[in-house]
């Protein structure tokens, strides 16, 4: 049947036993349907929702922004955000970074520190994208820029310490999409689909109204058309 998860991501034994155990998983729902609805009339869907990229390091951007003065914190409460002028929402692979106030010369003061802060290759960063790039490219609308970072690295969230820590190795998403590490999967079998076709990369927005054509119901609202004729 199907695998879900990019096996480049884990080699090791474990990893390959997870997916075999959910092959199996898959495949007894599928003949489930099968039985239920005749082959004829099964159409077996699975999609997975992101992929994963290896990290071993954290960026800190909350303790740059410490020391820049744009967040405070008190001696009662080293850890925690008292104030701030600007703010990390980090999304794992990626963090938006948003301002309280609409003054230009905070903003072009943050865009100097996250553009020193990415012109050091040590600290991780795979791009920082301002107001316009994001308009262009979708999401955090109330963002003054977002920071993308590089295979091996997240976005940390400790205001002290080092701006780069060592962290146990492991894997997380949330990537600007372009990456293929972050690509889904899926995969659609059943007796009205072409067999063997390769649809490439395709946007995940298309699946709902694949879905729902196959289900007979419109969804007048979707944005990307289905991928079935």
């Amino acid at each position: 049947m199907f695998l879900l998860f990019r096996w480049s991501l884990h080699r090791d034994a474990e990893a390959a036993t997870t997916l075999e155990r959910l092959d199996v998983v898959i495949g007894s729902l599928a003949r489930a349907a099968q039985r239920a609805y005749g082959d004829d009339g099964a159409v077996i869907a699975v999609v997975s929702d992101h992929g994963f990229m290896r990290t071993s390091r954290a960026l800190n951007l909350i303790h740059a922004l410490r020391n820049a003065g744009l967040v405070t914190t008190s001696e009662d409460a080293p850890d925690r955000p008292t104030a701030w002028r600007a703010m990390v929402w980090s999304a794992g692979g990626s963090a938006a970074v948003v301002v309280n106030d609409s003054s230009v010369a905070l903003r072009d003061s943050l865009g100097r520190l996250l553009r020193s802060l990415s012109a050091d290759t040590a600290n991780g960063i795979e791009r920082v994208v301002d107001r316009a790039g994001l308009a262009r490219i979708g999401g955090f609308p109330s963002a003054a820029y977002l920071v993308n970072m590089r295979e091996g690295f997240f976005v940390g969230s400790n205001i002290r310490g080092p701006l780069v820590r060592e962290v146990s190795p492991g894997g997380t998403h949330g990537y600007l999409p372009d990456a293929p590490a972050m690509y889904a999967s899926f995969f659609l079998v059943g007796p009205t689909i072409p067999p063997g076709r390769d649809l490439g990369v395709i946007d995940q927005r298309s699946i709902a109204p694949t879905l729902a054509r196959l289900l007979g119901v419109r969804l007048p609202a979707a944005e990307v058309p289905a991928l079935l004729p």
